[in-house]
């Protein structure tokens, strides 16, 4: 379900409180895959981490902040991606079918804003992170020693 669903039925107070907790991970899900923090993180933050904290139902009140938050924290993980898409489609009107390098490059911000500071080195990850070690073929494998 979408994440606006979701927010719907945290805010249900018809609706059984666990049903309510669980929409609320779902919601906390979402945002975590727009700004690309890590939903342990997240749920540690929120007091909702895993396993269950709680041997009572939680507090509405909880609840409903716990959900502002998350509507406010993904809120601006949405506008940069609705800004990429809007500068896309007028780059497709306009003739521009493929990415350029740039543009992935910000798409790649806009998915992952963690990943700023990731420079490409121009060689893939195996290259990168194996530089100075000798690769050895093992039943048509490639492995890594240092």
């Amino acid at each position: 379900m979408t994440f606006r669903v979701e927010a719907v039925k945290v805010r249900d107070p018809e609706r059984s409180i666990w049903l309510r907790l669980s929409s609320l991970r779902s919601c906390i899900r979402r945002m975590c895959h727009a700004t690309g923090e890590r939903f342990d993180d997240a749920g540690a933050r929120y007091g909702i981490g895993r396993p269950a904290p709680w041997p009572a139902p939680p507090d509405e009140s909880l609840l409903l902040a716990v959900l502002e938050d998350v509507e406010a924290r993904r809120a601006p993980a949405l506008e940069r991606r609705r800004a990429f898409d809007a500068a896309r489609r007028q780059s497709k009107r306009q003739g521009n079918r493929q990415l350029s390098k740039l543009d992935r490059a910000e798409l790649r911000r806009v998915r992952d804003p963690a990943a700023d500071g990731i420079v490409s080195t121009g060689r893939t990850h195996d290259e990168a992170s194996h530089a100075g070690t000798d690769p050895v073929r093992r039943r048509g494998c490639l492995w890594w020693w240092p």
